[in-house]
């Protein structure tokens, strides 16, 4: 049981998925009638050679913190990544003002929502709308923030999007959305909310 606040989060789907598979040995990939593992991503397979010949290669560097923000080589290595695999102007990115090295993912996600959520909205405990199925990085956040997660659901029939319709006339408008990808449609029904979205690559 969590403390305070993040008592009221939900279970982790990943802890729901290993009391389902309790018993079961999933592998990477199938061997004869094992089941395949399909949860968290979890590598299971040897890194390629040319990794630990890498990190062996500078193993007397890990005797001494990494800078915060990353070493220059690394963020521009990150920008031009991102600039290919969306294809991106090549002045669209600062490696120095927009690049932020993270343990994991959920910690960027979990810090970035604080500072987006007002103490209050109209009076009230502000609503931050979140997909549903989610990772559970998301309402905890919410929570931590002092904010009620509103979850909205994400079905086949909606491409596995958040349909987030029924806020477009609606008076009740929340101050912070989460949606798993900033896509057109969502954007195109929420243009004038005082919004902010927030959506892991």
């Amino acid at each position: 049981m969590l403390p305070g606040r993040l008592a009221l989060a939900p279970p982790s789907s990943f802890e729901q998925l290993n009391k389902l598979l309790q018993g079961a040995d999933p592998q990477s990939f199938p061997i004869g009638g094992a089941p395949v593992a399909m949860t968290v991503g979890e590598p299971r397979d040897a890194p390629p050679p040319f990794i630990a010949e890498v990190i062996h290669a500078h193993r007397n560097e890990f005797g001494r913190y990494p800078p915060i923000a990353g070493t220059i080589g690394f963020r521009a290595a990150v920008a031009d990544w991102l600039r290919r695999r969306y294809n991106l102007p090549t002045a669209s990115i600062d490696p120095d003002r927009q690049i932020l090295p993270l343990n994991g993912s959920r910690e960027g996600l979990f810090f970035a929502v604080p500072p987006l959520v007002p103490d209050s909205k109209n009076g009230g405990r502000p609503v931050v709308l979140v997909p549903n199925p989610f990772y559970v990085t998301y309402p905890a956040a919410v929570l931590a923030a002092g904010a009620e997660p509103y979850y909205v659901p994400a079905r086949a029939a909606t491409g596995f999007l958040p349909d987030f319709g029924p806020w477009r006339h609606s008076s009740a408008r929340p101050p912070i959305r989460k949606a798993p990808a900033p896509v057109p449609r969502i954007g195109a029904a929420c243009s004038s909310w005082p919004t902010a979205m927030i959506s892991p690559c």
